[in-house]
């Protein structure tokens, strides 16, 4: 059994989101997984699950094959976007795909894919101040172009000292934004913003393609894989609490606007009943 993940294609998002999209200059776009299943054995049952953040959307999440065959193969396709105005936790998508043979043994396989950046922010410029900081040390890499080449223009003469990345999912920009700075006398990297959930997902992205970019180094130089990165200055744990406080209080005042327009329905609805009801006897004399 084998599992194949390809994501490539972009595209303008056709599908419906709860996401602003008043005097957005950039349009909310979506992406293309493709998953490729290759079948050595027999099955009586193939399923597929495609599984990611809450914030972000699939077209379709589960798929069921019957009596797959030997020596075959299962595709499908799938789109994600973003469907709700929120920064997502985290870009990768987890597909699960368990099988049962004929004779009754069950297996699952688990593959991980990431998400593009560009779905979720657009580039911006760069602010010298923030409240969050986090150092990122021992990157051997030559410059932001290299790691970010979708948000710098084609043509640049030179890699930029510093790179900011706006959020696409509110209406106008709210400033919720991502700096990162590339020191030009030492391999370090400095991660800089005023909002917890979009410095997370940018770190997450980075360190992802920093340790991409040392494995194709160590490679080209067969040397073996290294731990060379350091990430310092990582915020305090009381401000993920205000953060977790902050969302708890709104969700319990979502709750009570919930209560509150029900118990109007309910009311106007009584009331309408009511009004039928009289209507149907004439009045008495």
């Amino acid at each position: 059994m084998q599992l194949e993940l390809a994501d490539a294609s972009i595209t303008a998002c056709t599908h419906p989101t709860d996401i602003p999209t008043g005097g957005a200059a950039v349009p909310i776009e979506m992406c293309q997984l493709s998953v490729t299943v290759r079948v050595e054995l027999n099955l009586e049952v193939l399923q597929v699950t495609v599984t990611t953040d809450r914030a972000i959307r699939c077209t379709k999440g589960s798929f069921l094959f019957r009596d797959v065959t030997a020596h075959s193969e299962e595709s499908l396709q799938v789109w994600m976007y973003p469907g709700e105005p929120a920064i997502p936790g985290s870009l990768v998508v987890t597909v699960f795909c368990s099988y049962t043979s004929k004779q009754g043994i069950t297996r699952v396989l688990q593959r991980e894919a990431h998400l593009p950046l560009r779905l979720f922010v657009k580039g911006c410029q760069p602010s010298k101040e923030a409240q969050h900081k986090i150092t990122l040390s021992g990157a051997t890499v030559t410059g932001l172009a290299q790691l970010f080449p979708e948000f710098i223009p084609e043509g640049s003469a030179a890699s930029p000292s510093a790179l900011g990345l706006q959020s696409l999912l509110t209406t106008g920009g709210d400033g919720r934004r991502v700096t990162i700075v590339a020191a030009k006398n030492t391999n370090r990297l400095r991660v800089q913003s005023d909002d917890l959930a979009m410095l997370s997902m940018v770190v997450e992205c980075l360190l992802r393609r920093v340790s991409g970019a040392i494995a194709t180094d160590d490679e080209m130089r067969k040397e073996p894989p290294k731990a060379r990165l350091i990430l310092s200055g990582v915020p305090a744990v009381n401000e993920l609490l205000r953060v977790f406080q902050i969302h708890h209080e709104l969700r319990k005042e979502l709750k009570l606007l919930e209560v509150s327009c029900s118990c109007s329905e309910l009311s106007s609805l009584q009331f309408n009943s009511t009004v039928m009801l009289c209507s149907c006897f004439p009045p008495v004399d």
